[in-house]
Parts: structure tokens; sequence; C-alpha cells
């Protein structure tokens, strides 16, 4: 792959976020290429494996049962991942999961939804009460 930058073509957050959704799910190919409809990504860094895991803490989990990250927010979290491991590759992706899950439940209790282009102050707020 020679170009992983993903630059925005229109004034449209709707439209950008589309653009950038795609460009990570069908240009990218960290995690494999036929990795996207799984809620449960690995790879290897090195010699460590790396994994991520699409969940939500809005609902109770194990280490084998987990409720998914909600539409359509998970597509956001999933192309977020994929993008960000691309440019730079580590060994734990912990933060960045933990921060989109509250990220998904401030969305969730400020606007009913799941949708990060209904992000804004309040929402941001919330995720400061949440941490």
């Amino acid at each position: 792959m020679n170009n992983l930058i993903f630059t925005p073509k229109d004034n449209n957050p709707k439209s950008n976020l589309e653009q950038f959704i795609n460009f990570s799910k069908n240009q990218l190919t960290t995690f494999g290429s036929d990795c996207w409809e799984n809620n449960q990504w690995k790879t290897t860094f090195s010699i460590y494996p790396v994994q991520v895991r699409f969940s939500t803490e809005r609902i109770k989990s194990t280490a084998y049962k987990y409720e998914p990250l909600a539409a359509p927010f998970i597509e956001f979290a999933k192309a977020y991942i994929r993008y960000t491991y691309s440019l730079n590759p580590i060994r734990n992706l912990a933060r960045h999961t933990e921060s989109l899950r509250i990220v998904e439940m401030a969305l969730y209790n400020i606007k009913g939804k799941a949708d990060i282009l209904q992000l804004d102050y309040l929402v941001i707020h919330e995720v400061e009460n949440i941490v």
C-alpha cells in the first residue's frame, strides 16, 4: 500500500465519515483483508500478539461472551482502529478501545444512540463525567 493517509474530499461530515470508513475498510489490510465483519481482530506486532475486541461496556461481558459496539458507531470504531494501527503499529490497543467504548457510552447517555456524527460538547462533557 503506497498511500496510508486519508484526505477528506468534502466539506460535509457525513460524506467524509463514509469516505473514511470506506477507505479503512477497503484499502487498508492491517488485521487481514477479511476482518471487517468480525468483532474481534488479531494480528502480531513483532513477536507479540495484538488483539482488538469491538465490545461495548454498556452491557456486562466476559472474555467469552460480549455485546458488540452499537451501529453505526462500530463502523467508525473499526475504521479508526485499522487506520491508527496502519499508521503506527503498537503492541497494545487497550487505551484506544477503552476510549472508543467510553465515547459510545457517552453518545448513548446524551443522544440516545451511538452515532459519532452526534458528537458535541455535551457528549464530551459526559465523557469527562464517565472518566
